[in-house]
Formats: structure tokens, sequence, C-alpha cells
């Protein structure tokens, strides 16, 4: 009887029940963002961050975070790395134009932890580029992935997405045959965007960038775009819907509803104005092809359709609040 080789394998077996046992161990993570979006920290004007990312781990973890900023001349000053509102590190940037910096730190970590880079007091930058690795026992960065849309005008189909790097894309392509070849196409940077059909063969985006902006954007059937900018200020949530009258933006603030209108050239732009219910809602969308915008809203679970919208006006035209209807789906 070979005992060697009997404990040789015995050895193994126990190796490999050890290893069955031993929970799995992410040892590193990373992710690119390219968000195109201001920082700011000046006294005339609203401070301004960017949130990175939620991030957790077991014990130690080390950060390292690259940044590509671009400084407008005559500001100079650092971009901080907060976590869970504490200033964690910073790099300091002395001289107008794009630079690259890198801040690093190593920091316990006992919870889910949020990132936010932040701008030193009187400086401002717009981030260009940010990559966030982690490094350490059990590490997970946590990011929205956004949202995806898609709607038909004519034989084209669009569909719009916005990606984790924060890349708003449109795919168009034409319906028919047993497969469509879409092509791509960039809108914008952010997070939240929506599609509809101009009835023409186009399309109209609407969308939140990372500057606290909201945009409208007309990608014509004959190739060329037109965009417009809407409003200042997030939305959580966005849709957009062509009406006879001009194209209908809805967005959500603060859970609160606000609509927009704007012609269909682009050339005039309504008010945002706050739509006044009782209900507080997280998501908003329009049904595609319907007569008239009808809404369908969610909040904590339940979905809420609605046919009404505000008395707005454009160019001497107006949309009039038409009779509400409202149910409700579980």
């Amino acid at each position: 009887m070979d005992f060697g080789k009997m404990a040789y394998l015995r050895v193994e077996e126990i190796e490999n029940i050890l290893r069955q046992q031993r929970p799995q161990r992410i040892r590193n993570t990373a992710f690119t963002l390219t968000p195109n979006a201001s920082i700011m920290n000046v006294d005339s004007l609203p401070r301004q961050d960017f949130r990175v990312s939620e991030a957790e781990g077991t014990g130690r973890v080390t950060f390292l975070v690259k940044i590509l900023a671009e400084v407008q001349a005559g500001f100079s000053g650092e971009i901080q790395l907060w976590i869970d509102g504490l200033k964690a590190g910073f790099t300091s940037f002395d001289t107008a134009g794009t630079h690259e910096r890198t801040i690093v730190v190593s920091v316990p970590m006992t919870q889910l932890s949020t990132l936010t880079l932040r701008a030193s007091s009187g400086f401002r930058a717009v981030l260009r580029m940010v990559t966030v690795c982690l490094i350490g026992e059990n590490v997970r960065l946590i990011r929205p992935r956004g949202n995806f849309a898609a709607d038909q005008s004519g034989e084209t189909v669009a569909v719009i997405h916005s990606r984790e790097d924060d890349r708003i894309m449109i795919h168009k392509g034409m319906v028919g045959g047993a497969s469509i070849r879409f092509v791509e196409s960039f809108v914008g940077t952010g997070s939240v965007a929506d599609v509809c059909s101009d009835n023409n063969g186009g399309f109209f985006v609407a969308y939140s960038d990372n500057d606290n902006n909201m945009w409208l954007v007309h990608f014509l059937a004959a190739g060329s775009v037109r965009r417009v900018r809407i409003c200042d200020g997030r939305a959580d949530s966005i849709a957009v819907f062509l009406d006879p009258v001009a194209v209908v933006v809805a967005f959500i603030r603060d859970r609160r509803l606000h609509f927009i209108l704007v012609d269909e050239g682009l050339g005039s732009v309504s008010s945002p104005q706050r739509l006044e219910d009782e209900i507080r809602v997280e998501h908003v969308a329009f049904t595609k092809n319907a007569r008239f915008p009808t809404l369908l809203l969610e909040n904590e679970g339940k979905v809420f359709l609605r046919q009404s919208i505000p008395t707005l006006g454009i160019d001497g035209k107006s949309m009039n609040m038409r009779v509400h209807v409202r149910a409700t789906f579980i």
C-alpha cells in the first residue's frame, strides 16, 4: 500500500473541500466614466459636486481615482475625493488647460459608502474623464445603469439607452427582413433619456445631462441633428411626446411632475410648469402613438395612468387641461 500517495490524495481532497467552502473574494474592480460635468465651489454660484458611485468592501480598501479635468484660466485649486461626507484625499491644479491627476487613498470600509468629487473653495473645473479602481477584499462599485426606450418612425426604429459610463446613445435601423442593422450615434452625457417619433422618419430625444441641463435633440430623417437646451437643473426621470401643438417634455424633479413645450423647429421653448398634485412620483413615461399625451407615473411600486396636462402656451398656441382619468396598477 502506497501510504505516501494516499496521504497526498487526502491532502488534495481536503484542499478541494476548503476551496469549495471558501467564499469568493473580489480583490479589485474598476470602471471609467466620461461625465463632461462641471464641479464648482464659487461664492456667486451654487456648489456643484459630482457623485461618482457607491462602493463597498471588507476591511481596508485602497481607492485609485484618475481624473482628467479641464481648468479655465484664472482658476486654481483642488479636486477632492469625499467618502460618506468626509474628505479622504485631493489633487491640485495650478494652471489652466486639461490635466490628468490621480488620487490614492486607503480607508477602512464598514458600510456601503458614497464617493463624491468636490471642488475646493473658489475653484471650478470640467470633469472630462474619471476612472475609479478599488483594491481590497470583496470590493464592489455600484452605479445606476440609466434607462432605455424605443419608438418607430415610418420604417425606422430607434432605441436609446444611457450607459453606465454616462454616454447616451441612439441606435437607428430600418425594419423589415430577418434582422435590423442599427447605426449608433452619440447623443450626450447623462443618465436619463427618452425618445419619440417625429412622424416623418426622424426622432426627438429628451435627456438630462451631468451638468444640470435638460436638452431636446431632433434627429431628422435626412441625417442632420438639431438641439436646444430647454431647462436648467437635473431631471430624475424624463419623457417626450409629439403632440399636434408641440413637443411635450415631462420630467420628475424632487418627486414632482413638470412639463415643458417646445415647437417642432426647436425655436421656442415654454417655461417649465410644475403640476400641483397630491401624488409624489419617481418615474414618468409617455404611451407611444397615443392620440394625446397619456402619462404613466410610478411611485412605490404602483403605476398611475393619467390623461391630463396643465395649460401651456407657445407661439400663440395653447395646450389645455384634458379630462383627468387615473387608473392604478399594482
